[in-house]
């Protein structure tokens, strides 16, 4: 149990941070800072306690310090921290970014704070569904001890499943968090439009989709790429394969490539699968044919 914990930058993602800290008693105070007071005083209320300050220089001082605003304020935010002078001796500050490591706060460690990172992996769009799915959340921690400890064993007691990070591992696991989570969306909207092309309704196009999307996640979560990897690069099938990258060229230059480029990874996984190396070099080579004769793929 901490005194109080001061919160910067309460957004969605601060709100669900401080409401389990709330649920949980990790703290017996929440103090908010946010870009206006009235901003501040609508995350208290989300949170369902707290004290909105206008300003860091006004809030408390507190050996527990979460910095939740964007990756672009952090390393200003921290600066602030130290200015105001509001940090207890061996106070912990960190912050739940995905992408930056703990070395963004190192200004606070001349004021004799210690530094740490968390990113819970999960979205925060809706905050109470946030903060009711959060108990088995996965989330890296990374940073110096004894900070590091005291996060891992914070956001162990609101029942995430807590693994370390070093800081250069932190931003590829960020970026397979994108490949596993934004990129599918990209993918699947590729994948819409090329059944727009074929003049299939979006409608229809999504129930196309959601039964194959599924059983994929699934085959690949259970059984691993190349037991899950199925469809004429599985099979070695290098005319359709030509065929249907020309089509597809011929729909969008950018899903083409697109095309060539995840197809190139497919013959790697086939592979692993047993496909025979003849058939793994055809399939190179008119997937890589095809994009050094378009003119559009090559820009």
């Amino acid at each position: 149990m901490y005194p109080r914990v001061n919160v910067v930058g309460c957004g969605r993602l601060g709100q669900a941070i401080a409401t389990l800290f709330r649920v949980a008693r990790i703290a017996d105070e929440i103090h908010v800072c946010n870009r206006s007071l009235e901003s501040g005083e609508r995350a208290v209320a989300a949170i369902g306690g707290g004290v909105a300050h206008s300003s860091i220089s006004s809030m408390p001082i507190s050996n527990l310090w979460l910095v939740a605003c964007g990756d672009q304020e952090i390393e200003r935010v921290a600066e602030l921290i130290a200015a105001d002078g509001a940090l207890m001796a061996d106070a912990v500050v960190f912050h739940c970014s995905g992408f930056l490591s703990s070395n963004v706060l190192r200004v606070v460690k001349g004021k004799g704070a210690h530094v740490a990172s968390a990113h819970p992996v999960r979205s925060f769009a809706n905050v109470e569904m946030a903060v009711r799915e959060f108990p088995g959340t996965f989330c890296g921690v990374e940073g110096e001890n004894p900070a590091r400890k005291i996060v891992s064993d914070i956001f162990t007691e609101l029942g995430a499943r807590v693994f370390p990070l070093s800081p250069e591992g932190k931003v590829l696991c960020h970026a397979g968090h994108v490949f596993a989570s934004n990129y599918v969306v990209a993918l699947l909207t590729c994948a819409r439009d090329l059944y727009r092309a074929a003049e299939i309704p979006d409608e229809l196009a999504w129930q196309l989709m959601a039964p194959l999307v599924r059983g994929t996640i699934d085959n690949v979560m259970g059984l691993g790429p190349a037991r899950a990897l199925t469809g004429p690069i599985a099979r070695g099938e290098e005319v359709v394969v030509a065929k249907q990258a020309d089509v597809v060229s011929e729909a969008s230059a950018l899903v083409a490539d697109l095309y060539v480029k995840l197809g190139l990874v497919a013959v790697d996984i086939a592979r692993e699968q047993g496909l025979p190396s003849d058939r793994c070099h055809a399939l190179r080579r008119v997937l890589q044919d095809g994009a050094r004769s378009s003119p559009s793929l090559i820009e």
